[in-house]
């Protein structure tokens, strides 16, 4: 585990909710070019600087209805409150373009996603 999987494990635990990363991530996460960080400031009381995976939906327009929007919002709070190794943990949401679909802010895995991995280690079980 890196130092920055290392400080959000620790706040996990943590229960003081100010020291967890927020829901809406705008002004925390960045993007420059292919790469995506989390940068909070000195004063944060989590991390200062790391990098995320930024996902997003596509193949369709971002227009969602009241019904559609409510239940992306309750995915992302189960999401959020998901407590599993073998689950990535989702730090918040993220837009970086206007009526786009926003971007799903979760924990870089070093050796990608599962294929990405299993291609490179193929004997992992």
């Amino acid at each position: 585990m890196n130092e920055a999987e290392d400080q959000i494990m620790k706040l996990r635990l943590d229960e003081d909710p100010d020291s967890f990363p927020p829901e809406d991530m705008m002004g925390e996460v960045r993007k420059e070019g292919p790469e995506v960080y989390c940068y909070v400031p000195p004063q944060a009381t989590w991390v200062d600087k790391w990098y995320v995976a930024a996902k997003r939906f596509r193949g369709r327009e971002w227009a969602l209805s009241e019904k559609e929007e409510r239940r992306f919002k309750r995915q992302v709070n189960i999401w959020r409150t998901l407590n599993h190794p073998n689950i990535l943990r989702l730090l918040g949401v993220c837009e970086f373009d206007k009526n786009r679909p926003p971007y799903l802010i979760s924990q870089w895995m070093k050796y990608g996603n599962v294929k990405q991995y299993l291609k490179k280690f193929p004997e992992a079980d």
